[in-house]
């Protein structure tokens, strides 16, 4: 049954046609090889070490993933990743250690890929997998697109042991006296997929141990209703092409639903950095999918329908006109500088404080973080938060700085040339 699972989520492709099965040496993806090897399937191997457990642990499963494809007789590939560049990322990208891994990981996949002409990256991900994916993202928020079910086919990665669970997985590495390793950071709580797997999972199957159906049930609707969104944004809202830039009507858009002008900000995102990503001399997806701008982002546009930088694109709302262009297609004499934390900043000879608010203060402004000062003409700067504009400055021999509002949790202090701490 294992076997016949894996060959039929194979079978749509030309007898012949070249896999690459991303291998950990963990329990399943041990047995999707096992069963690739079974179905005579033509595979490659790769092994991503990441450099974050021990040493002797991380060169265990190099040894064990090694062994196993020279048994199989299976061309193979180890990428090591430097130990401390995944903490480096996370700490640059204000993200979390597993986000950080996956997206280097993913980055990896899709450049092994490329090389070997592969038709699909095989991940052995399971039912277990996508139920606590679902659960992942419900406790972050997620819209839709974030609850739906993971796909079996994505056009870049194939899961063909979607339908199969752990229980499956184990009975058939016993059937095939098979072994495999066991990551001790899966047992490590202060990871968050670990802490859904060992503290929330255990409490559902007590407590509520039919959940599992419903929650399929739940992602296999929100990817009806991603489908549909997707639909009702495009057949809506029309994306117009203007010198490379994305244009719309202003007034149509801001007629229809938020959940409909979100989903279409995204389609447009999409749309400008696949044109981008496709310009590159090595297209790289995991790359794309990594800059897209985050829903909150696209959310506070929703509410203000102020032009904001959203990441890699700028949302500019033009008179009548939206126009989305990317950040490759800003002017060189334009900036924008995006706050998040208090400190000192500097943009364009300017010199900008961010601290608590100041009593008496006459010579600064309120707003709230994060803030964006943006050029809008070659003398004035914007200053806007999620509340709208919180000043404007007039720059050139001198500096003048006029408060939109007298209100806000931190004070900004703007000075000519370089301020002290």
């Amino acid at each position: 049954m294992f076997e016949k699972t894996v060959s039929a989520a194979l079978n749509k492709f030309e007898a012949g046609a070249v896999f690459l099965a991303a291998v950990s040496g963990g329990a399943d993806s041990t047995a999707m090889v096992t069963a690739l090897y079974a179905i005579q399937k033509n595979f490659h191997v790769l092994h991503v070490e990441h450099g974050i457990r021990p040493e002797p642990e991380r060169h265990g499963d190099v040894e064990f993933v090694t062994e196993l494809c020279r048994n199989y007789g299976v061309p193979y590939r180890i990428v090591r990743i430097r130990p401390g560049a995944i903490e480096q990322i996370a700490r640059r990208r204000s993200i979390g250690i597993e986000a950080s891994a996956r997206l280097l990981r993913h980055r990896i996949w899709n450049q092994e890929a490329h090389r070997i002409g592969a038709e699909r990256v095989l991940v052995a991900h399971t039912q277990d997998d996508l139920l606590e994916t679902v659960l992942m993202r419900f406790l972050r928020g997620s819209g839709p697109a974030g609850l739906a079910a993971l796909p079996q086919d994505t056009g870049t990665i194939l899961r063909p042991l979607l339908t199969l669970n752990r229980a499956d997985v184990l009975a058939y590495l016993s059937e095939k006296k098979c072994s495999y390793r066991t990551d001790s950071t899966n047992d490590d709580i202060r990871f968050f997929r670990n802490r859904i797997r060992h503290c929330l999972i255990p409490c559902l199957n007590e407590y509520f141990p039919d959940w599992k159906k419903p929650v399929r049930d739940l992602a296999e609707t929100q990817r009806f209703v991603t489908d549909f969104l997707q639909i009702q944004s495009h057949d809506s809202i029309v994306w117009d092409e203007d010198s490379g830039f994305l244009t719309t009507d202003a007034e149509s858009f801001f007629a229809r639903s938020p959940i409909i002008r979100e989903e279409a900000l995204f389609q447009a995102a999409d749309l400008i950095m696949s044109r981008s990503n496709a310009s590159c001399e090595q297209p790289d997806p995991a790359r794309h999918k990594e800059k897209m701008p985050r829903r909150e982002t696209l959310r506070s546009y929703n509410r203000n329908s102020k032009s904001m930088d959203a990441g890699p694109i700028q949302i500019v709302r033009n008179k009548s006109r939206i126009e989305i262009r990317s950040a490759e297609q800003i002017p060189e004499q334009a900036f924008a500088l995006l706050i998040k934390n208090p400190g000192i900043y500097m943009v364009h000879g300017i010199s900008v404080w961010c601290g608590p608010v100041e009593k008496n203060a006459e010579s600064g402004f309120c707003a709230e973080l994060p803030l964006v000062f943006r050029q809008e003409s070659q003398c004035i700067i914007a200053a806007e938060d999620q509340l709208g504009t919180a000043a404007v400055i007039y720059y050139g021999n001198t500096v003048k700085m006029v408060p939109a509002r007298s209100s806000g949790t931190f004070y900004f202090h703007i000075s000519k040339g370089e301020k002290n701490g």
